[in-house]
């Protein structure tokens, strides 16, 4: 389980080799989002973009720069998202 505070890498889709990634950036704790009743993952990203677990594939910022170097290497698309 993460802390508030930990730093997190996220990724919004991976398919027909292009990776749609929505950046790095910090675990806030468990929030009820706008849209759904019940808590959820709340991350706020470098850019400043709220996120929410529910939206995307999230995890801790080291195994998330390992997800994305194994699919550099595998000649994926890795394309930087806004949601």
């Amino acid at each position: 389980m993460k802390k508030q505070g930990d730093r997190i890498g996220a990724i919004l889709s991976a398919k027909d080799n292009m990776v749609k990634f929505l950046g790095y950036g910090v675990y806030l704790g468990e929030e009820t989002p706008p849209d759904l009743p019940i808590p959820n993952p709340k991350l706020q990203m470098d850019n400043g973009a709220i996120v929410w677990g529910y939206q995307c594939w999230w995890g801790g910022e080291s195994a998330v720069k390992s997800q994305i170097e194994k699919y550099k290497k595998a000649g994926w698309i890795i394309e930087e998202v806004f949601i």
